[in-house]
């Protein structure tokens, strides 16, 4: 009954925050194919596609989308089903991406709501792509979104920010807005821990050359700029899941 399937969910939650995705992937797939209809089946496939990109695995995310989507037609309340859409599309998108499809993933995210989380994919796709103009731009609105100035201390989240602008100006050869990047974050990124690289890469050459390529690369192949949408699913915060640390209560 519900009661067992949320036992169950629950099982799958301490197996996710043990790493041990494969195993919770298989259980929420049983459900998904033999327990599960409506809303929470749509729910819980949402919720298995995250754990499959979570495990570098886009098509199993891909074909748990695929469930979640044909089950859409059982949903009623348009609120409920505009947002299963919405994560839907993004999940889609990220698993495009994962896949090295980057026109698709462009293609899919340009028709999803606006939104912080949207921004930040966008700017995830084309870093990853190397559309480095794009990914400079992108970033720019993430910068804006989340106020990070040169007038005050910055995070060491922020100072990535910064620092992945910089990278991505260099890489697009704009050397006029990564001389203005330099200008007003310079001061500020003394203080973070990314202030010798940001130091190298923003700085002007004798030659007028920018940053060498392989120090640029070194940078770009650590970000993953959309890690923490995939974050917040581990916890299963933006899909109504009982996650781990509150299946306590389930138990007793």
């Amino acid at each position: 009954g519900k009661e067992g399937n949320k036992l169950v969910q629950v099982l799958a939650e301490h197996l996710v925050n043990a790493d041990l995705l494969p195993r919770a992937s298989k259980i929420l797939s049983h459900q998904i194919d033999h327990r599960l209809e409506g809303a929470e089946k749509v729910r819980v496939a949402i919720r298995l596609a995250a754990i499959e990109l979570m495990d570098k695995d886009p098509q199993g995310a891909v074909n748990a989308l695929a469930k979640a989507t044909g089950e859409l037609k059982r949903i009623s309340d348009k609120e409920t089903k505009d947002r299963f859409i919405r994560d839907i599309a993004i999940l889609k998108t990220k698993a495009y991406m994962q896949n090295k499809q980057y026109e698709k993933a462009l293609s899919l995210v340009e028709n999803i709501p606006d939104g912080k989380d949207v921004r930040r994919l966008r700017a995830d796709i084309t870093w990853q792509a190397g559309y480095w103009g794009d990914a400079a731009d992108a970033l720019r609105t993430i910068m804006i979104d989340e106020g990070i100035t040169g007038d005050r201390p910055l995070t060491n989240a922020e100072a990535d920010m910064v620092l992945n602008r910089a990278v991505a100006l260099s890489l697009d050869n704009d050397r006029i807005a990564l001389s203005s990047l330099r200008q007003k974050y310079l001061g500020a990124m003394k203080d973070t821990y990314k202030a010798r690289q940001f130091e190298v890469i923003s700085r002007p050459r004798k030659d007028g050359s920018l940053a060498d390529r392989e120090t640029l690369l070194s940078v770009v192949s650590e970000v993953d700029m959309f890690k923490e949408f995939l974050d917040d699913y581990r916890n299963g915060d933006d899909i109504d899941l009982p996650a781990a640390n509150n299946g306590k209560a389930l138990h007793q």
